[in-house]
């Protein structure tokens, strides 16, 4: 599950990242962020630490229409008049971890205060305002860090630094985010395992291929965003099937361990075969339900098969 943590303010108001890092310390907080990068035209994963440990969220930045947000809904005329000439929009996003969810919050209540903005706690209006945003985060810190002793991401990134890491680096895989694994692979199909985790101790592992095409289904930049269009879920014993459903349970440490050394093998009995079966774009259309195929998704799949070759 995402979060988004949204920040309105005034563009020319926008500090820049060292000055908001300098701002996040000078509140108290021990967190770092990296700040080699531009906050207007930056989109993507920013690596932050907390107490020392592992954090960080995407960042995107864009100037707003609020007559768009009013067509749709999602602002009410009121809010509207609320945000005034605040129509630049930064939205720090995490997913699931809790100790990224506090550097985006962290990191989005001082960038209120520093900006005169408003603050979307969760993306979405009451507005928090800049004199409140520090102190209703710091408010909920002990609580916040007290989710942070469950299993997260990050942790399992470092309990599988020996083993699942390095055996996929050597079968081609890349890491991108904090625990997604990525191949180009013929066609410009690219293989993905990415496991998805939630309340700290339920994982479950998606293996799926992802196109240039299918980038549509979901709006948001690839890898940050991965298209479920074809694949499925790794389940020991079971080829990957769309209707695999298996869940590892990883709230101890020995618990996640274990899990992990079932994944690896799940990986090299099914996931990699799984992706040594789809050798072109055809192939990959053909493994879709016949049913996603002629409704929803006809013209995404009319246009990975129209793909050609780069000359």
């Amino acid at each position: 599950m995402s979060v988004e943590n949204t920040v309105f303010m005034e563009k020319g108001k926008l500090p820049s990242p060292q000055e908001w890092l300098d701002a996040i310390r000078s509140n108290g907080f021990e967190m770092d962020m990296d700040t080699d990068f531009d906050p207007i035209t930056h989109e993507g994963y920013i690596p932050c630490k907390y107490k020392g440990e592992d954090a960080g969220f995407e960042y995107w930045a864009e100037e707003v229409d609020f007559n768009e947000f009013l067509e749709e809904g999602t602002l009410t005329r009121e809010e509207a008049d609320e945000l005034g000439d605040r129509s630049f929009m930064v939205t720090l996003i995490t997913r699931g971890d809790f100790r990224e969810l506090i550097t985006a919050m962290i990191a989005a209540a001082v960038l209120c205060e520093m900006t005169d903005g408003l603050y979307a706690e969760g993306g979405a209006p009451p507005f928090i305002t800049a004199d409140n945003a520090v102190k209703r985060v710091k408010k909920y810190l002990p609580e916040l860090e007290k989710e942070t002793k469950k299993m997260t991401l990050a942790r399992l990134k470092k309990l599988a630094k020996d083993d699942l890491i390095p055996f996929l680096k050597e079968k081609g895989f890349r890491i991108v985010n904090t625990l997604t694994f990525l191949k180009e692979g013929p066609e410009e199909i690219y293989y993905v395992i990415y496991p998805e985790l939630s309340y700290g101790e339920n994982l479950s592992v998606l293996v799926v291929f992802h196109t240039a095409e299918m980038q549509e289904l979901i709006g948001d930049e690839f890898p940050s965003y991965i298209a479920k269009l074809v694949g499925g879920e790794l389940e020991p014993g079971e080829p990957i099937d769309h209707s695999n459903g298996y869940i590892w349970k990883v709230g101890t440490e020995e618990q996640a361990k274990q899990a992990l050394k079932e994944i690896r093998s799940c990986i090299e009995e099914s996931a990699l075969p799984f992706f040594e079966s789809i050798t072109d774009r055809q192939k990959l259309v053909d493994f879709i339900p016949t049913g996603l195929k002629r409704y929803g998704y006809a013209d995404v799949v009319e246009k990975i098969l129209a793909w050609k070759p780069k000359e």
